[in-house]
């Protein structure tokens, strides 16, 4: 299962994200050269505020590895967070008896399984957006499951409108320092200008 980007970068290349700033030309120039680097455990992080192209470059990546014929995956971070939670859930429901959806039980640890180890390049999306919990638990899912890949050899992108150093306060002491390990930064720090190349496309 090589995978597939989200619906509507489907049919688009690199060639249709047009620069309309420096910080975005700088975006394009290191994504063009990650793309052209072999393939390793080092990913991507890309940070800026809505509308600046962020996910529409991590797909492109993701797309061009894909063809490439490595195994893919691009998620929202919030749906990852809610697959944990389910399989949590359901498996409590399961061993007290009180639930018997073992299929959708197994599917969902089969799809968890596949993100965390299966997928050589993992896009977690819009990273920031997903509920945070009081404990602190979906934080740490987070941190936990991009150090364990990292750790294997395998890559991850993620994209998030939170700056670096607040994703660090957010997810952990710790992850801002990981960050810059385990991924190349990308800042775009612009105004949204989505309409102005969406409408060309």
């Amino acid at each position: 299962m090589q995978g597939k980007i989200f619906n509507q970068f489907e049919g688009k290349t690199l060639d249709n994200f047009e620069p309309k700033y420096e910080d975005q030309e700088e975006a394009l120039r290191i994504v063009r050269e990650w793309m052209d680097e072999p393939f390793s455990s080092q990913g991507l992080t890309i940070v800026g505020p809505p509308g600046v192209g962020k996910t529409f470059l991590a797909c492109m990546a993701c797309k061009y590895n894909i063809e490439q014929g490595i195994r893919t995956e691009c998620i929202e971070m919030s749906s990852y967070v809610d697959m944990f939670k389910n399989e949590f859930r359901l498996s409590r429901m399961i061993q007290s008896g009180k639930d018997d959806r073992d299929d959708e039980y197994n599917a969902l640890t089969k799809r968890l399984k596949y993100i965390k180890m299966g997928a050589r390049l993992l896009l977690l999306d819009d990273v920031g957006r997903e509920f945070e919990s009081e404990s602190g638990w979906s934080n740490q899912v987070l941190f936990d499951l991009m150090r364990f890949r990292y750790n294997r050899g395998k890559a991850t992108i993620i994209t998030s409108n939170w700056p670096v150093k607040e994703l660090g306060v957010r997810y952990g002491v710790g992850f801002s320092s990981f960050l810059l390990e385990a991924t190349r930064i990308i800042e775009i720090d612009t105004e949204d200008y989505r309409e102005k190349w969406s409408a060309r496309d």
